[in-house]
């Protein structure tokens, strides 16, 4: 027994405390390996002495130098020769058990060995596949680590004080709650099982587990069991005590004090409900096989906008079975550029060393960013980044971010002069442009050089700025021209550079949330496909009398890209290089839709499979702002065709998916497919009436002209639905006129019309007599549906012989057009810590709405790229929470742990790079979104949530990069030039022209 003044310190590796080691017991281990080290120097010194001494060696003779030197020598030799064998014994040691032992790793004790078994008990939920998986594979072994210290009470009692009106639920909730407990004291042996008599009453246990699922406290005292549900470390939770005794006690003070208003939501009691029903199954954190019929689903929605190869090829880089063919780069690979005599072969190093470049701009251990290039023929080029959100963003980690997006973002500049030069972009003497090879390679090693000693990482926009100051300069001077006439061409090369490298790609991120459930993002790029009406105005650009004005327009290096790409006939087989090249935001000269994606939120579900949650396309504007007005209506009007071709195709699809066989079943009409535009823009800025900023009200606009027009002239199947809606999501939003609301307002309504009469016509198939008195408070009322009125709308679904997927489905519905009515009267949260966006969750909710139908969505803001990125992860964090909650949706004004969950889930996946990523594909290097606070876009409490608080920053810094001040004067210069050239009337003729062949 140790005594009453015996020290003791926590073992780091199991946790638990144990005796404090004395001097000599912490380092007896260094003392031996000191002295047997002491005595090989002893006996080979003795040796080598002994053999000079003697005459065996002769070293200068063998007077006492002599004698010395050999001892020295002999003890050095000695050491070397046993350090040589002991490797090498080692070694074939390691190799030995490599080979031959199949055992998994040792228990460390039979108190381990205990815990394991009682873990593996308690998971009554895996599969015999998987525990046979766990037995044979020595990484999956399980381990419990039992924590207990007086800190952690102390502070936990600390926390549960410190809530001056601690939330009591509601009676009904109450019922929710204990049935919660009684289903999973049914899978938990420990809920259930009775206090051990022999624990002391002053004890308390805490069983740690991942802070989104519930830890268990144990209170061993004689009266209660207390079971505190914690959804995070800051003390927020929600507790029941539940008393031993059959009798009631009096009501506590606190609970008799609590408000109507205190009490916790129906989604709330349901979100707590969810983590008492997983407790069981998500602490592990263990990668489950993906069954058959899941994988086949995943793989059958890649293939819609994939072939065969490339589907395949994302489905096992979501499911991981390809996790070692994706490469990873060595800082070392960052190395010095050779000096070459052409563009090409300079360019290509440069392309090498930023490949480099973009994985080192993703540090870890916060992100692992691999890739994965085509291996058979149709495949694409996948970039898949993991992100761990245990891993804190240190200095070191975010220096690291910025001095290699930096590098990166100034070498595809580099590399965007190169990519032209050989067709004349700044001069066309062959001296001169060797000159500026020789001096590009120079400025990118340093730029490399600068990279890795973290210069100009202060101001990295500023630096920015100034490299492009005396890019300009330099360049003007070696092709012996003004500065002013290469500032342009330069910042329009780099499109092309950029058009080159990142085509025909896939972006994968992933990561897993705090219950261990995985999150996939997928972006995969439309390119630069184009429809053949498309096709056939890039044609028109080897004509010799009717070249397109947008062509002519640009500078001859431009033009020579083209010439050299496009094909002269429809059916030529080089079409498919050119559609693989990546139309960035940055080409909106040309015909075809820029920035255009398929994105696909994939979760997985409580058993464990991956599910495709959401798919829908951002893109960019269809409006080609840098034509013409003649060639920008034209061209509007054909990229808003080729988006709504895209939609039906998703629209399609979604619908099969989850409601095709109802109707087919049932032989009901099919409904309409329904394809909501929802575009991100700012309407005008009015102070009085009076216009004070017209923001982007041009491009809301021409789109809605363009879908109108498409529509009005039956350009679209009659099968289809099209409507187009504009939200603004930035602080403009608070200064646009009333008639943009009000437009806004008529636009929802037909969108709930149309969801309403989706719901009757589903479940009129069933409706029977009274039962569709249960359906009048949603289908004939327009206030806010009770939480009484919609469990027996939610229960009659349930009841309806539908899959689970479509009952799903009609619960989101019903519970999104509650919402819908809710926040019309809610007032905005616009200051404070917890403002909150109410158009971006109105966005959310429509998205949400369409998606239930199996109908098909498409965001896009001006280069679908900040707005539209951020949208986006909003959008999917409501949709996972709803998921969570089996289909009921959280108001916009929502508190306690759902409104937590939901924020710390929209943070979540805005740190792992996912939409600032794919924001830097139309720049290299600006990995960030512009959405800084003045911006107003990201609610406050996600603002503050998981790492956001670190890395928001961050991001708005590095998406700086994207338009340095001397690219975004030379940008202005140009818009206001096509301004000045609209003014004088277009080639309005051309319109007509050929809006007479479309209609035809």
């Amino acid at each position: 027994m140790a005594g009453e003044n015996e020290e003791f310190e926590v073992d780091l590796e199991s946790g638990l405390p144990v005796a404090k080691k004395t001097f000599w017991q912490a380092n007896r281990r260094r003392f031996f390996y000191a002295g047997l080290i002491l005595l090989l120097i002893l006996v080979g010194a003795g040796v080598g002495a002994a053999l000079v001494a003697t005459g065996a060696i002769p070293i200068l003779g063998a007077g006492a130098l002599a004698i010395a030197a050999g001892a020295g020598i002999g003890a050095l030799a000695l050491i070397t020769v046993v350090i040589v064998a002991a490797a090498i014994v080692y070694g074939a040691y390691q190799l030995f058990s490599f080979l031959f032992s199949s055992k998994p790793a040792e228990l460390k004790s039979d108190e381990d060995e205990q815990l394991l078994q009682n873990e593996d008990n308690h998971d009554d939920d895996l599969s015999d596949d998987h525990e046979h998986d766990l037995g044979q594979n020595p990484n999956d072994a399980l381990s419990v680590v039992v924590e207990q210290t007086v800190e952690d009470d102390e502070e936990h009692e600390a926390q549960l004080k410190s809530a001056k009106k601690p939330t009591v639920p509601s009676d009904k909730a109450k019922s929710k709650l204990e049935l919660a407990k009684s289903d999973d004291e049914a899978e938990n042996p420990l809920l259930s099982q009775p206090e051990s008599p022999d624990r002391s009453s002053s004890s308390d246990i805490d069983f740690p587990v991942a802070s989104r699922t519930p830890s268990l406290r144990l209170s061993n005292s004689s009266d209660s069991l207390e079971m505190t549900l914690a959804t995070s470390s800051d003390g927020l939770s929600q507790s029941s005590d539940v008393e031993e005794s059959s009798s009631s006690g009096p009501s506590s003070p606190r609970s008799s004090s609590s408000s109507e208003d205190e009490r916790p939501s129906k989604a709330t009691v349901t979100f707590l409900k969810r983590l008492q029903r997983t407790e069981g199954t998500r602490h592990l954190l263990v990668e489950k096989p993906v069954e058959i019929e899941a994988r086949k689903a995943l793989k059958n929605s890649f293939a819609l906008f994939a072939n065969e190869a490339s589907s395949e090829q994302i489905t096992r880089t979501v499911t991981g079975e390809n996790a070692a063919d994706f490469r990873r780069y060595r800082k070392e690979d960052l190395t010095k550029i050779l000096s070459a005599t052409t563009s090409q072969a300079l360019l290509i190093q440069i392309e090498q060393r930023m490949q480099v470049l973009e994985q080192l701009k993703h540090p870890e251990p916060n992100w692992t960013y691999s890739r994965l290039d085509p291996q058979k023929p149709g495949e694409k080029v996948v970039i898949k980044i993991e992100y761990n959100d245990e891993a804190k963003p240190t200095s070191r980690i975010k220096t690291d971010k910025k001095r290699y997006s930096l590098a990166t973002r100034k070498l595809s500049v580099i590399a965007g002069v190169l990519t032209l030069l050989d067709q004349g972009l700044v001069t066309d003497n062959q001296e001169d442009k060797q000159k500026i090879r020789e001096y590009l390679t120079r400025l990118s090693n340093n730029i490399i050089s600068d990279a890795n000693t973290t210069k100009g990482l202060d101001d990295v926009n500023k630096s920015m700025d100034n490299f492009v100051k005396g890019l300009n300069k330099q360049v003007a001077k070696l092709a012996k021209t003004d500065v002013k006439n290469v500032v342009g061409p330069i910042r329009e090369a780099e499109r092309y550079f950029v058009a080159q490298h990142n085509q025909n790609k896939v972006l994968a991120v992933i990561t897993h949330r705090k219950d261990g459930s995985k999150v996939v993002q997928v972006d995969n790029n439309f390119n630069h496909e184009l429809t053949e009406r498309q096709k056939q105005e890039y044609l028109r650009i080897h004509s010799t009398d009717n070249k397109p004005q947008w062509f002519t327009n640009l500078h001859r290096a431009e033009q020579a890209w083209y010439l050299a790409r496009i094909p002269q006939t429809l059916g030529a087989p080089e079409w498919a290089n050119f559609e693989k090249l990546f139309k960035s935001s940055a080409m909106q000269h040309t015909p075809g839709l820029a920035n255009a994606r398929v994105n696909y939120l994939i979760a997985e579900s409580e058993t464990g499979s991956l599910e495709i949650q959401s798919a829908s396309m951002k893109s960019g504007t269809p409006v080609t702002y840098e034509m013409q007005q003649g060639d920008r209506e034209l061209q509007t009007v054909l990229n808003t065709l080729q988006e709504i071709e895209k939609l039906e195709q998703l629209a399609d699809h979604n619908f099969d998916k989850v409601w095709g066989d109802f109707f087919t079943d049932n032989e009901l009409d099919r409904p309409q497919r329904l394809i909501l535009i929802q575009s991100l823009l700012s309407n005008s800025v009015e102070v009085a009436t009076i216009k004070v900023s017209k923001a982007d009200e041009a491009l809301i606009e021409a789109q809605r002209q363009a879908v109108n027009y498409v529509v009005d002239h039956g350009l679209v199947s009659s099968s289809s639905i099209v409507l187009h809606h504009n939200n603004a999501t930035n602080s403009f939003r608070h200064g646009e006129g009333k008639e943009a609301g009000k437009q806004a307002e008529r636009e929802l309504a037909a969108l709930r019309g149309i969801g309403m009469q989706f719901l009757a016509r589903v479940v009129g198939h069933f409706t029977e007599g009274a039962s569709v008195n249960v359906l009048d408070p949603l289908m004939k009322g327009s206030k806010a549906i009770s939480d009484a009125q919609m469990e027996q709308i939610t229960n009659y679904i349930d009841s309806l012989k539908l899959t689970e997927a479509q009952k799903l489905n009609l619960r989101i519905l019903v519970n999104t057009e509650n919402q819908f009515r809710k926040v019309a009267k809610t007032s905005t949260k616009t200051v404070g810590s917890d403002s909150r966006n109410q158009e971006e969750y109105i966005i959310a909710l429509k998205k949400m709405f369409v998606e239930a139908m199996g109908g098909a969505t498409k965001n896009n803001c001006k280069s679908g790229k900040d707005r539209t990125g951020q949208s986006e992860e909003y959008q999917h964090a409501l949709c996972i929470v709803t998921h969570d909650l089996d289909g009921e949706v959280i108001a916009y004004d929502e508190k306690g742990a759902t409104r937590k969950e939901f924020c710390e889930t929209a943070a979540l996946l805005n740190c792992t790079m996912k939409i600032q990523e794919a924001a830097a594909a139309n720049t290299p290097g600006s990995v960030g979104t512009k959405a800084p606070k003045v911006a107003d876009i990201i609610d406050g409490k996600i603002l503050t949530a998981g790492n956001m608080t670190e890395l928001f920053d961050l991001g708005c810094d590095l998406a700086g990069l994207n338009k340095c001040k001397v690219h975004q004067v030379d940008e202005q210069q140009k818009m206001n030039e096509i301004k000045r050239l609209d003014r004088k009337g277009g080639n309005r003729d051309r319109i007509e022209a050929t809006s007479a062949v479309l209609v035809s």
